[in-house]
């Protein structure tokens, strides 16, 4: 009995856990894409709104102080500032000259950003280039999102930034509890669907459990287990493929096994008879030693003659006929001028059926001619012997029709088992497996064979069907065959396109590379020579708004 481990190797080496593990691994992926994806999306929303109000606060700052024209200094200006706004929601205002915090809002529920570390000098850094500049700053495990925008009145002067900002984490608060929530549901969502996957797969699976199990218990003595078929998917299909073929090697084993029994019977006889012969073969009698020769001889015929027909019977028990359409009318002219030169008598047709069917012609003409020979050999010399055709609905039947004495009734339920023979056969040369052929033949194209007896005589029949089941299942399985190579063909068709595509893309874009790289030198060259015939003089360039210097001292802008 296999150890704790080994169960568990084994268990990670099935299918089941490799297609569970598969699933896992694919819905971990899909879920965790879409949560980053959809908190990354959000959050940028909620950054955007945070920036888009900041700058509204700016606005609104702007407002207050192009309103008052009567501050002197910065000190002023940020003091009345500070006084008047409004601190967003989740932030705060902070006031700084020439660097430190010289004002606050003083109001309670608000962020104060002058109790931050570092902040000030951050935020007093960010407001250096003169312009208005959002930034973010992290403290504490903290992160904050501000805006500096420098304030100046008239040239010199101290240096002043008034500063508002605004706590990410208190905004992004309810966005990260609703991904926590969501990242629970997902990982009970996982465990859900590799438990479903589980037994799913477990499920589906089972025909391949049963049919491990019951080709363990299979052996050449218990051929007769089969797999139940549930479903009409591929493993239920491949289940059915799998009966028939245990169908076919049982079918195989016996017959095999019937041969040897076979052989076994009917090849003792003949032995016997050699064996006894040689037994008592005086070699001194001329006489003696030519009968014994001859009887040997027959013997051996005789056992090569069966030998070949248990090969034929094998052969049509296992093998799949040849179908093809056939004229059913053709057919029965062409066994009638075969059949014709069996013995001299009179042969005729005396009817033809019309239509086609789809037969393995070689085959029927075997059967047919083999009624015809025994018509011949058990019927009195000279008497004529009748063939013919005729439609039966979806079947046609083949007949040949002697004239001799009526078989029992006993012998003909029995007649076409092996190795039975009629009354009288001792007339007649023979294995008693003709007629077995002949019923296997039919029994091959799914019909039947059988015979009627009346005094006027006996009619010994092949019934087929015009489109055997076996020939609907030939049919589709070439069709299948041929569609699934117009596929193959079609996708390495599209695979040769795609690599002749790749290959002209590859060749364009080398020539694509070249002349854009000779368009941008062109390109280049040509601004090089407007540049050289339209110089822009040093000091206007380096100053172009030298002459719009005058500014209202007085006046306080936030910049």
């Amino acid at each position: 009995m296999p150890n704790l481990g080994e169960r568990i190797r084994r268990a990670t080496r099935s299918v089941r856990t490799r297609i569970v593990v598969s699933i896992l691994v694919t819905a971990a992926f899909g879920l965790g894409v879409a949560g980053i994806v959809s908190y990354e999306l959000q959050r940028t929303a909620v950054m955007q709104e945070i920036d888009s109000r900041l700058e509204g606060q700016l606005a609104e700052a702007r407002k207050v102080v192009d309103a008052e024209d009567s501050s002197p200094t910065v000190g002023d200006a940020l003091e009345h500032l500070m006084s008047v706004s409004v601190p967003p929601e989740d932030g705060g205002t902070l006031g700084l000259l020439d660097g430190e915090v010289a004002y606050t809002s003083g109001m309670s529920d608000e962020v104060q950003l002058e109790k931050i570390r570092g902040f000030a000098t951050a935020a007093a850094r960010a407001a250096e280039p003169g312009d208005p500049q959002l930034a973010s700053f992290s403290a504490d495990g903290k992160s904050y999102r501000y805006l500096a925008a420098p304030i100046s009145i008239g040239a010199g002067g101290d240096a002043g930034v008034w500063v508002v900002g605004i706590d990410v984490g208190d905004r992004l608060a309810p966005l990260d509890a609703t991904f926590r929530v969501y990242a629970a549901i997902a990982a009970l969502s996982w465990v859900v669907i590799g438990l479903i996957g589980w037994l799913i797969s477990g499920r589906l699976l089972s025909p391949l459990r049963r049919l491990n199990t019951t080709a363990a218990r299979i052996s050449t003595d218990a051929l007769d287990e089969r797999i139940p078929v549930t479903g009409r998917d591929e493993l239920s299909a491949m289940t059915v493929t799998v009966n028939t073929m245990l169908d076919r090697i049982q079918t195989g084993v016996v017959q095999q096994r019937q041969l040897l029994d076979d052989v076994r019977h009917e090849l003792k006889t003949p032995l016997a008879i050699v064996r006894g012969e040689l037994e008592l073969l005086e070699p001194a009698d001329p006489d003696a030693v030519a009968e014994a020769r001859r009887i040997g001889i027959e013997e051996i015929d005789r056992m090569v003659l069966l030998l070949d027909d248990l090969a034929d019977l094998t052969e049509v028990r296992t093998g799949v006929p040849d179908f093809a359409p056939t004229d059913v009318t053709a057919l029965t002219d062409d066994v009638l001028a075969r059949a014709s030169v069996l013995g001299e008598r009179e042969w005729s047709v005396v009817q033809r059926a019309t239509g086609d069917a789809r037969l393995d012609r070689a085959r029927i003409i075997q059967a047919w001619l083999q009624l015809a020979e025994n018509a011949d050999k058990y019927s009195a010399a000279g008497a004529p012997i009748e063939l013919g055709s005729v439609g039966e609905g979806d079947a046609v039947r083949l007949f040949v029709r002697d004239h001799g004495g009526p078989i029992p009734a006993e012998l003909r339920a029995r007649l076409f088992d092996r190795f039975v023979r009629g009354e009288d056969a001792d007339r007649a040369d023979g294995t008693g497996l003709g007629l077995a052929i002949v019923s296997a033949i039919a029994a091959g194209h799914g019909g039947r064979a059988d015979v009627t007896s009346s005094p006027e005589g006996n009619t010994f029949s092949i019934v087929l069907p015009r489109l055997p089941e076996a020939a609907r299942r030939a049919d589709e399985e070439r069709r299948v065959a041929e569609r699934m190579a117009r596929e193959r063909d079609a996708e390495r068709e599209a695979e040769q396109a795609a690599e002749r595509e790749a290959g002209a893309d590859r060749e364009t874009g080398g020539a694509g590379e070249t002349g854009v790289t000779g368009a941008e030198r062109a390109a280049e060259d040509e601004r090089a020579a407007t540049a050289a015939a339209d110089p822009v003089p040093e000091a206007e360039a380096a100053h172009p708004d030298a002459t719009d210097a005058t500014a209202d001292d007085h006046s306080g802008k936030v910049a």
